[in-house]
């Protein structure tokens, strides 16, 4: 059972490499095109979260702790510009300092991996978890704003597709905590399950989010089958000058 876990693992790995490589790239090629530089920070996070996974795999955890730190700061850079802009400056102000600072200790903890594990995950888990409950909390937010609005429906349906992806980053980010709890105390078949769910709960997420910022016009039009309205081309992004001012009021 432990060996067939190991192998479904493996495989769910190296899916998640290219994933996070071909939808990171992607969307930061598509942010440049159509000028939504918010959507690069994510891009880049997503990235990041691809290149840990070959630090992992090749044994470099120091490395791997690092990219996997720079990837909580673009995931935050991205959660303050979209969602936050001017507002709770204090509150990222802490938190980026706070994560400036986790740069430093989880890859020297990284250094005793074994012993430290634990305590360098948890870090990583609970500030992925924290992040993406903002961005959940923030899309919530906003969506209640521009609800009521007459304009497209998928661009009142983007802000619900972020808040569910960001409660699937909620999910990856506790998985890893129980997962390398378990993994502590001699369980590694546990461990394998929520290292599947880490994986796969982050991959689903970066589709939704793919979905809800590139939003193909086939997925569009399933939403916006009996809109009538002037023809905008959205570029497959929203449009900030349209809602942008709205949601700031």
């Amino acid at each position: 059972m432990t060996d067939i876990l190991t192998i479904v693992v493996m495989g769910a790995i190296f899916l998640a490499i290219l994933s996070a490589f071909s939808l990171g790239l992607f969307m930061t090629i598509k942010a440049l095109q159509t000028e939504y530089y918010d959507i690069i920070y994510y891009g880049i996070g997503i990235f990041c979260m691809g290149l840990l996974y070959i630090f992992e795999l090749s044994g470099l955890r120091f490395f791997q702790e690092t990219v996997k730190v720079i990837g909580l700061f673009f995931f935050l850079i991205f959660c303050k510009k979209s969602f936050y802009n001017e507002k709770s400056p204090t509150v990222f102000t802490l938190l980026y300092i706070y994560h400036f600072i986790l740069l430093f200790i989880n890859p020297i903890l990284s250094l005793n991996y074994d012993r430290f594990a634990i305590i360098i995950n948890l870090f990583f888990g609970s500030s992925l978890m924290f992040i993406f409950l903002l961005i959940s909390i923030g899309a919530w937010v906003d969506y209640k704003k521009i609800k009521v609005l007459n304009v497209e429906p998928f661009l009142k349906i983007r802000y619900l597709l972020v808040s569910m992806a960001s409660f699937l980053f909620i999910i990856t980010g506790s998985s890893i905590i129980i997962g390398h709890i378990f993994r502590k105390y001699g369980s590694d078949n546990i461990y394998n399950v929520t290292e599947l769910i880490t994986i796969f709960s982050a991959l689903l997420a970066s589709i939704v989010f793919y979905l809800a910022f590139v939003g193909p016009k086939k997925f569009r039009k399933i939403f916006n089958r009996t809109y009538k309205s002037i023809d905008i081309d959205y570029n497959g992004f929203i449009e900030q000058e349209i809602i942008g001012d709205l949601l700031d009021k």
